[in-house]
């Protein structure tokens, strides 16, 4: 019989009642029924959340994949964070399962090292980025970040002021490429240390292309029955690794001109360290499109917008910057925290 090492009790499709979670026990009912597959909904980043069914085939495969990437053993310590009606959150408790691993289940917000106690370490831990960024804040969540070997983030793309915050970290960050379709990630990149890239490395199995627009084919057939035709636009850097250069639904093309937001972003990332903002257009009569800066929060005076527009202008390509600058007073977001880009 199957079973699980949740916070300290051997649960098994007997004694689900004592989860006190109701998203962990409603997974492990669907994961220990007589189904073949486990309906999950996505996280709605690029369009309305939809359901879809995915193969417990599939999300075992998923498990191995990723065990086997990072070397775990039986008895890992392991920290579930994420909510469990979400794929990130179910793959931490379908690799515990396989892996024979001990879980620990802490509750779901955007801090989770609050919850933490200071001599509590473990082997595995999958954040979202805000909360890695949020437990940074503090020296004591900085410790207790330390005391996990190996932290994968995924959720959404992790900015640039994140990673530099990350160089202080003494345990291993990975970045994540996938989605719900692919059964949680397909490649990882590692954010910190000497081992630091900006190539997404993929996991054994994973066969990738691109179309005609350099997006992402992907061809794993253990996770997903037909080739997945995504929107992220790429460029390989070796055989099986690949650099991400942004999502081909936000390029903005101002003059015959392409502009990938996510990478001008990077660079404008060293000159705004104090809100949150993403690169955005509006039309335009002669260009088509013109990039315009949104900037989360209060409006800046006249005197500082215009300093900062100028400075963009220096140290940004050609045709690049923004002469505009946009306000929103809080960025909307998904259930899993990525920035919906609107203006």
């Amino acid at each position: 019989m199957e079973q699980l090492r949740l916070d300290g009790k051997i649960i098994t499709a007997a004694n689900l009642h004592e989860v006190g979670d109701p998203f962990i026990r409603e997974f492990l009912s669907l994961w220990w029924s007589n189904e073949d597959h486990i309906i999950v909904t996505t996280s709605g980043s690029t369009g309305k959340p939809k359901s879809i069914a995915i193969k417990k085939s599939s999300m075992l495969a998923s498990a191995q994949a990723t065990i086997s990437f990072f070397g775990l053993h039986a008895n890992t310590k392991a920290l579930l964070c994420l909510p469990a009606q979400y794929i990130a959150g179910r793959m931490m408790l379908v690799r515990a399962i396989v892996g024979q691993w001990e879980i620990t289940s802490v509750r779901p917000d955007s801090n989770p090292a609050e919850h933490l106690f200071a001599e509590q370490s473990f082997d595995f831990a999958a954040m979202i980025p805000l909360q890695i960024s949020n437990a940074l804040e503090s020296n004591e969540g900085k410790q207790k970040l330390n005391a996990i070997k190996t932290i994968i983030i995924g959720g959404g793309e992790s900015s640039e002021r994140l990673i530099r915050k990350l160089q202080g970290l003494q345990c291993s960050c990975y970045a994540t490429y996938g989605m719900t379709e692919t059964v949680s990630h397909i490649a990882l990149r590692k954010l910190n240390s000497q081992e630091k890239s900006e190539s997404y490395t993929l996991l054994k199995g994973i066969r990738v292309d691109v179309d005609d627009r350099s997006c992402l084919i992907i061809d794993a057939p253990h996770l997903h029955d037909e080739r997945l035709i995504t929107n992220d636009v790429v460029e390989f850097t070796d055989l099986n690794k690949f650099r991400w250069l942004g999502r081909a639904d936000h390029v903005i093309n101002s003059g015959g001109l392409k502009i990938h937001p996510e990478q001008v972003e990077k660079q404008i990332a060293e000159i705004i360290t104090d809100r949150r903002f993403y690169l955005s257009a509006k039309p335009d009569d002669v260009l088509g499109q013109r990039p315009v800066l949104v900037l989360e929060g209060d409006i800046l005076d006249k005197h500082t917008e215009k300093m900062l527009l100028s400075h963009l202008k220096e140290s940004l390509p050609r045709n690049q910057s923004p002469a505009e600058i946009v306000y929103i007073n809080t960025f909307k977001e998904t259930p899993t925290g990525k920035v919906i880009r609107s203006i």
